[in-house]
């Protein structure tokens, strides 16, 4: 019985002795990991910006649509006339400007645009995202990756802005693309940047700012980045 116990105390001492051989083994890395780190998109833009997963959502996905949806039917939907909204089915990122110039027109161009909106939007604005089909509007609403899109003839749509010259053809948005959302921390206001695609070469983008009030979202400044 002796002999049992003392081996049962060495191999206590065995387990101890190498769980703190582990341990000092991975202190260095524990020690050197960097839960905020400084994002350099722009030295001056965005600083001490504290990282997310990718897979992590700041927001809830049904407050992703439903500022979506709003910004479909004020943006898209005053005609009557058109029955059909087209989005596409990926996150938009216009690359037609840098970051420091986005920073400086948008400073400029909306006063009440507070800088948390601001650095979420610009990180957020470098990830692509798979959009769904889960849009809130008076009309039916297609995504332009989807099959039933793809599926239909050629010549079944007219593009938003344009009269119906065929019977059998609808009137519809044209493709509406939409940026990530950036939100402040308190979550009552938002940037996000739509872009505008329909024939005879219209097209437009334009960065929309939206604040809570009493609950919901509503539009307070639309900067237009480009159209031709």
């Amino acid at each position: 019985m002796r002999i049992k116990e003392i081996l049962k105390t060495l191999f206590e001492y065995k387990i101890a002795f190498i769980s703190i051989c582990v341990f000092i083994a991975i202190l260095p890395v524990i020690c050197s990991k960097k839960f905020y780190r400084k994002i350099y998109i722009d030295s001056e833009l965005i600083q001490n910006v504290e990282l997310k997963p990718i897979n992590t959502r700041i927001i809830s996905e049904k407050e992703d649509y439903e500022i979506y949806s709003i910004l479909v039917k004020e943006l898209y939907l005053k005609d009557e006339r058109i029955k059909v909204a087209i989005v596409s089915g990926k996150t938009y990122k216009d690359k037609r400007h840098q970051p420091e110039e986005i920073q400086k027109f948008l400073t400029k161009e909306m006063p009440t645009l507070e800088k948390e909106t601001l650095n979420s939007f610009n990180i957020l604005d470098h990830e692509a995202y798979t959009l769904k089909n889960k849009f809130s509007t008076k009309v039916t609403t297609l995504l332009s990756n989807s099959k039933e899109f793809k599926e239909l003839p050629k010549n079944y749509f007219t593009f938003g802005g344009y009269d119906v010259t065929n019977s059998a053809s609808i009137k519809s948005t044209g493709v509406i693309a939409f940026s990530r959302i950036g939100f402040n921390k308190a979550h009552t206001q938002c940037l996000v940047n739509v872009g505008h695609f329909c024939t005879n070469s219209c097209s437009s983008s334009q960065i929309i700012l939206l604040d809570k009030v009493d609950g919901n979202w509503i539009i307070s400044g639309k900067s237009l980045m480009w159209i031709s």
